[in-house]
This record gives structure tokens, sequence and C-alpha cells, in this order.
């Protein structure tokens, strides 16, 4: 009955090993240079924002769901892929602040009595819980403009509630 046992767990170890060799290696994805421009129409309200940070999170989310490597470059140097971002109609509306209080409560150990029992303490506290929230909405027009043969144009005009 041993040497039935030792049997298949040879066997499993080889099949193990075979299945882990037989497996082709993922292919490495592919460095696409992408250039992201985002403009905006002499909006004075979008004129403080830093459009770089948004080109990093555009080029984050299109990394997400593509099975490419996007390198970010500038308009002249040559990218296969154009995205060009026009935000138009930008509104922000003014802040709104909500402010609710809450009174927290913990027991937590203060020590030990002469039995060896822990002693508990009971620990108040009242914490405001602030959410600030600034809405926004703005038209977005995008094209997007890849290299090929023969070359693709896409455009999409985006609502200001999207």
């Amino acid at each position: 009955m041993l040497k039935f046992i030792f049997l298949i767990l040879i066997a499993a170890t080889l099949a193990c090993n075979i299945a882990k060799t037989g497996r082709t290696p993922k292919a490495p994805r592919r460095d696409v240079p992408i250039a992201i421009n985002i403009s905006t129409e002499n909006n004075a309200t979008v004129s403080f924002i830093n459009m770089d940070y948004y080109r990093l999170k555009v080029l984050d989310e299109l990394e997400q769901f593509q099975s490419v490597n996007f390198v970010l470059v500038g308009r002249d140097e040559n990218p296969e892929v154009i995205l060009d971002l026009n935000i138009d109609n930008f509104t922000l509306w003014p802040r709104d602040e909500r402010i609710s209080r809450r009174r927290l409560s913990r027991s937590i150990v203060v020590g030990k009595d002469a039995a060896g029992k822990p002693l508990y303490q009971t620990i108040s506290a009242t914490v405001d819980l602030v959410q600030v929230q600034r809405r926004s909405n703005a038209r977005f027009v995008t094209t997007l403009t890849a290299k090929g043969d023969p070359p693709l144009k896409f455009q999409r005009t985006f609502a200001p509630n999207y």
C-alpha cells in the first residue's frame, strides 16, 4: 500500500513539473509613444488646474484596459497615438461643506489588578467629520489619432453631465 501511495506522489510531482515547463511565457507589452494634449478655450476657471497631473491620470486610465505600455511623449516627438482633449464649457460650482459631530467611546486596558485581571477604562472623544464637495461639469471634445495603415481618426464629444 505504501508503494502505491509513493507511486501516486511521484506521478503527481512529474505531472506538475511538466505542466509548469510547458507554459509559454507572456510576451512583454509593446511600448507605444502617446501624446496627450489637454487644452481649454480661454476658460478662466480652468487656468489654475495643473494639466500635467491630469495627463498622467488619463495615461493611467488608458493603461488599465490596453494590452500595450503607453509612453508619454510630446507632440513633436513623433508619437504613434495622439489624444487631444479640449475642455469646453467648464463650470465649477460653489463649495458645499457639511459638518457632522459624533461622540465615540472605547474601553481600553489600562493595567491589571492584584489578581492579574485586566482593568478597563472608557475613553470618550467628540469627532467632527467634515465633508467638502465641489461639483463641476464640462464638455469634453476628444480626438484620437493613431498612425498606421490606414491611419485612424476618431472624434467624440462628451456632454457636460457625463
